[in-house]
């Protein structure tokens, strides 16, 4: 979509043109005041062109970098879009060798729509996308997705159909996701989760009520997707625990 806020508002995309005037761009205020109405080039559709081709010439500088590094891995995880179809986004990961300063780098490259949300579907999905994206299959030696079956199955998941086709390219399970899983079952001891549940009734009880929410310091509520974000809220409420037990003691 192209650079622009609700109606009520001017678009993003000409209030950066209007802030590279009032730093003294004269060339640029010449041309919108004295352009045909049909060679500003500040429609929606040049601004959509503009985001492409920024878009393109990102991705060629990384595929760049990617092609000069000795492997690559490639990074995929299924989401639904906004407008509920799924898709596939892509990244990849490589050691950047630049005058001997080695740097690890883990680009995005894009989303891929799913067609189909089966093996064999998101398998070419991914191969075309690098293939297309001009990167040096010969270098791909890894693959890094979540534990499901249609990903990380061994007789047909996608991590197999793409090592058959390339031999260095071997499945990884995504160490996050991993982290995420082993928190979520320790989350499952009494202890633990009792405890995680008072915590968090305890910030709901601040967070509901505008007055309330001032008497504390402010508490991030817990991350429903990813366990392993919870830390930062666990964290918060013990740093503030004194204050947070003084306050519920003197609302009771």
């Amino acid at each position: 979509m192209p650079l622009r806020e609700s109606s009520k508002n001017s678009a993003n995309f000409t209030d950066l043109l209007k802030f590279r005037i009032d730093a003294g761009d004269k060339i640029l205020e010449n041309h919108l005041l004295n352009a045909a109405g049909n060679s500003k080039y500040t429609s929606h559709r040049i601004q959509n062109e503009i985001i492409s081709l920024a878009g393109q010439v990102i991705i060629k500088n990384i595929v760049e970098e990617a092609n000069s590094s000795k492997y690559f891995s490639v990074l995929a995880d299924e989401t639904a879009g906004i407008s509920g179809h799924e898709q596939l986004s892509i990244g990849i990961r490589y050691v950047y060798d630049e005058n001997e300063n080695f740097t690890l780098k883990e680009e995005f490259l894009g989303f891929v729509k799913l067609d189909k949300p089966n093996a064999d579907s998101i398998a070419s999905s991914i191969l075309e996308f690098l293939e297309k994206s001009g990167l040096n299959m010969d270098k791909l030696v890894a693959q890094g997705y979540d534990g499901c079956s249609t990903m990380a199955g061994e007789i047909h998941g996608v991590q197999k159909i793409i090592h058959d086709k390339y031999k260095k390219a071997f499945y990884f399970h995504c160490a996050s996701h991993k982290l995420n899983l082993v928190i979520n079952y320790i989350s499952k001891i009494t202890e633990i989760h009792n405890t995680i549940g008072t915590v968090k009734d305890v910030i709901v009880f601040f967070r509901e009520s505008t007055l309330r929410r001032n008497l504390i310091p402010n508490i991030p509520l817990f991350c429903d997707a990813r366990w392993s974000a919870q830390y930062k809220s666990l964290r918060s409420f013990a740093e503030n625990f004194n204050t947070i037990f003084k306050t519920l003691f003197d609302i009771k």
